[in-house]
């Protein structure tokens, strides 16, 4: 390599932190302003560490993100009206019931007292509602992708920190050691190791929480993801069982009120009987089961990665720093 290649940047950051280290050990006690250049350098490290303002704004937006809605309410509440007007559906069409089937969906201690016709309109306004939340949903992904290269950046940047406190640190340390072996004044080893060294570690522990919060933040993102993620193939799941029983149901309802449904042909419309209802109507409460389910489990999911990262957080912004302004 030539001579005129650019030196290695982590040998620069070295060399300055041995010149900063050179301030602090050629302290002129009786001089203020001798004092203050000589803590100007754990100062500027503070002062240059913008992460931690960036990091309790990615932490809050995330935390956020966990407690808001983004439409997981409404599409419980469209759920539980699907799970009635089925229920309602297959109380109009199927008598006497075939015991076993519905087991898990128990049948409206009354029979409906709308037509089968409202019925039918009701589930498919609740169908279509589904299909929009869950573009909802998958528009929430882009925002996700956003958080997650937020914190993988603020993560290099981080870490940039800590490299650079280490240096000094370890830089510090070898000169101290080297003044006291050398005989230095004892009010100079002692003003570098309580008024530079210990706030410097006191910064470095800092920037260490400030790592820990970042990837508690990534874990509790990836876990908002992951249920977001599972929704939107519940929900799509869901929908093509209740279009199925709309389907069946929409032939049956023509069939009855009509008397006779027949084709242009003059064929009867035989594609679907009660009982083929009765089954798809099972079907669309199975997958209605397994949702209510997944769902009490990534609720307690959400929660608990919700609650650990705010609870690190505060640790690290409310009760640790060292000078860095949160």
């Amino acid at each position: 390599m030539s001579s005129l290649s650019a030196p290695n940047p982590t040998s620069q950051e070295k060399a300055l932190a041995e010149r900063q280290v050179e301030s602090v050990l050629s302290v002129d006690l009786a001089n203020p302003a001798s004092r203050a250049r000589a803590r100007e350098a754990v100062e500027k490290l503070s002062m240059d560490s913008a992460s931690a303002a960036r990091s309790r704004l990615l932490e809050r937006r995330i935390l956020a993100l966990a407690q808001a809605d983004s439409g997981g309410t409404r599409i419980a509440t469209e759920l539980e009206m699907l799970a009635a007007r089925a229920r309602e559906l297959d109380a109009t069409y199927v008598q006497p019931r075939r015991q076993g089937l519905l087991k898990l969906s128990p049948a409206p201690k009354k029979k409906p007292t709308g037509s089968p016709r409202d019925t039918i309109n009701e589930i498919k306004g609740i169908v279509n509602s589904l299909s929009r939340s869950a573009e909802v949903l998958r528009q929430n992904h882009v925002a996700f992708d956003g958080f997650a290269g937020d914190l993988s950046a603020e993560h290099q940047r981080i870490v940039s920190d800590v490299e650079r406190a280490d240096d000094f640190k370890s830089a510090l340390i070898a000169a101290i050691e080297k003044a006291k072996a050398e005989g230095a004044p004892s009010e100079v080893v002692r003003f570098a190791e309580r008024e530079v060294l210990f706030p410097l570690e006191s910064h470095r522990q800092y920037l260490q929480g400030l790592l820990a919060v970042n990837q508690q933040g990534a874990l509790s993102l990836s876990i908002l993801r992951e249920t977001n993620e599972a929704l939107i193939t519940h929900v799509r799941m869901i929908t093509l069982a209740a279009r199925s029983s709309l389907d069946m149901a929409t032939v049956l309802q023509r069939r009855a009120s009509e008397q006779a449904s027949v084709h242009a042909n003059g064929e009867a419309d035989s594609r679907y009987d009660m009982a083929d209802l009765h089954e798809s109507l099972g079907e669309l409460f199975h997958v209605l089961q397994e949702h209510d389910a997944w769902h009490k489990e990534s609720a307690t999911k959400r929660r608990d990665a919700a609650r650990a990262l705010s609870e690190l957080s505060a640790k690290v912004f409310d009760e640790g720093g060292s000078g860095v302004a949160s």
